[in-house]
Parts: C-alpha cells; structure tokens; sequence
C-alpha cells in the first residue's frame, strides 16, 4: 500500500499543479472535491492514474475567486488536506469556523 503524499508542483501563474498519491480507499476523487471545496478551492482539471500500490490524483487548481494560491496558501491546504485523508473516514478541518446559530440570526 502506497504512503500518502499531498504536494504542490512547480508552477507559476493562476493555476497550480497538485498531485495526491495514496491508497485506493482514501482517494475518492468526490471525497477530494469536497475537501477542496471546503477549503475553497477550485479545481479546474482531473487527472486518475492507478499505480500497483495506490492511486495518483493530478490536479489543476486556484484560488475559488480565479487567483492563484500564495506559498503559505498552499502549505495550508497541504496540511489540512494530508491531515484529513490520514485520519479514518470522510472529513475536513474547515478553512473557517461554521457560523453559529446566533450569528445566522443577527445578519
């Protein structure tokens, strides 16, 4: 079973290359598309490659409003996503804190 990896590639300008290698059962890529966009992230393309020892996940990705990811963006991003698919089950830290019920009142 392969040792799951998350980084991001080489690349300037808007978009950013970012690939996720891991086991088969941690990378549904419906899984990895909400995890994104919890982060807000867009994701522009997919690529799946199956290897013998896991799944390689290739992607093309910015910032939800088009930008690109600043450095400590993406160091981010890599850790909530690293730390997430490590942990047992679907889950995300969220990128922000969920409004109250009080808060959804107030606006």
């Amino acid at each position: 079973m392969s040792e799951l990896k998350v980084q991001f590639g080489e690349g300037r300008g808007i978009v950013a290359p970012l690939e996720i290698r891991g086991p088969a059962e941690a990378m549904a890529i419906e899984h990895l598309y909400g995890m994104l966009f919890a982060l807000r992230v867009q994701v522009v393309s997919a690529e799946e490659h199956v290897e013998e020892d896991g799944i390689v996940q290739r992607l093309l990705v910015c910032e939800f409003d088009g930008g690109p990811l600043r450095f400590q963006r993406r160091r981010a991003i890599t850790a909530k996503m690293t730390a997430a698919l490590s942990r047992p089950g679907p889950g995300i830290v969220p990128a922000h804190a969920p409004a109250t019920a009080r808060d959804r009142r107030a606006a």
